[in-house]
């Protein structure tokens, strides 16, 4: 119970970290603040954890077993801590652009859409391999951003669920006849889905150093990657009949398989350089277009369709329990389909962090 107390201290601590102001800057019905109902989540999710018989036992019992799998060579990678537990929050600009087509009314529509940078805030908690994420923007907005993550990290396969919304599209549509703005607002996505890959080199490269800063690679190492990836994506924006564009949602489904290479650069003690690449083909996919309720058909996939992920991250850790990084991500996924129809995201994220085990 000490420890789970020791828990719920650090996740409020590493709240007021971010920014002591923000803490009113966004404020429900009930008078609570987005920093305090992230923080009740985690401490009612630790709670139930702590207060179950057997499930912390279970876990750490499966745990142990996935990390006998495959033994790691001692003169790339330490353990340097006994620690369980780790916090890290986080500061990360991003943006996303989207275009995408399709036929309607035997012309082609055109729309080219972005949302504006804007800086999230988040605050992650890992117990061993198995890592809770809640990314939020502590700014007051009229749209909805949600970006939530559940990850988990062995010696030789990574994967990640995750669910994002965001209504801050703005941008333009199109076709032969005519050309307007679309409002911020009035466009929006729902995705969600996962992001794994298998570890070919698991015994002198760690992903645990790089995405928990629980382990320490302290020889440069890289490995071959085997990845796979699934997504549903929901697309649309409100009607603009007065400019002669009916309400409108596009659905996409995709699965995607393909491989990349990461490397792990150690420069000096304590200092771990990371840079990776994969790129996915999609093998299976359809988006769904429906037009006002009205116009509704089926497209499928059609080939090449990809889907690409690069990240540049450094890290330092001053002694056995603190550490920060900075991270740069690059995404970017193209679905072709029949009939004209073609959807293209591109994502831009950085990232600063700070974290502490114990």
């Amino acid at each position: 119970m000490k420890s789970a107390s020791l828990t719920l201290a650090a996740l409020t601590f590493s709240a007021m970290l971010l920014s002591p102001a923000t803490a009113s800057a966004q404020t429900a019905k009930d008078g609570s603040s987005t920093w305090q109902r992230t923080v009740d989540a985690y401490s009612q999710m630790f709670h139930h954890i702590f207060h179950t018989p057997g499930i912390k036992a279970k876990v750490d019992k499966s745990i142990d077993a996935f990390e006998k799998i495959t033994p790691q060579d001692s003169a790339y990678i330490v353990d340097p801590n006994p620690y369980k537990w780790m916090v890290r929050t986080r500061v990360m600009p991003q943006s996303t652009r989207m275009f995408y087509s399709y036929p309607w009314s035997s012309n082609v529509v055109e729309n080219d859409l972005q949302t504006p940078w804007k800086v999230y805030h988040s605050i992650s908690a890992t117990y061993r391999r198995l890592t809770l994420n809640a990314a939020f923007s502590p700014y007051k907005s009229n749209f909805k951003e949600k970006d939530l993550n559940l990850g988990i990290t062995a010696k030789v396969s990574v994967i990640d669920f995750y669910y994002r919304e965001s209504h801050n599209f703005k941008g333009t549509s199109s076709d032969s006849d005519m050309s307007f703005d679309i409002i911020q607002g009035s466009a929006g996505r729902k995705s969600y889905g996962y992001d794994g890959f298998l570890i070919l080199n698991p015994k002198r490269y760690s992903a645990q150093a790089v995405r928990l800063n629980i382990k320490e690679q302290i020889r440069s190492a890289g490995s071959f990657l085997l990845a796979s990836s699934g997504n549903i994506s929901e697309f649309s924006y409100g009607s603009m009949m007065s400019l002669g564009m009916p309400e409108h949602t596009v659905k996409l489904r995709s699965i995607s398989f393909g491989g990349g290479y990461a490397y792990n650069w150690v420069p000096a003690p304590g200092v771990l350089v990371h840079a990776s690449l994969i790129e996915s083909l999609m093998l299976l996919g359809s988006a769904h277009i429906n037009i006002d309720g009205l116009d509704s058909h089926l497209v499928e996939l059609s080939f090449p369709s990809h889907y690409t992920t690069g990240v540049v991250n450094i890290s330092k850790s001053f002694d056995s329990k603190w550490f920060l990084g900075a991270e740069f991500l690059c995404s970017r996924m193209s679905f072709k389909g029949t009939d004209s129809f073609l959807l293209r995201t591109s994502k831009l994220q950085g990232q600063v962090y700070v974290g502490v085990r114990f």
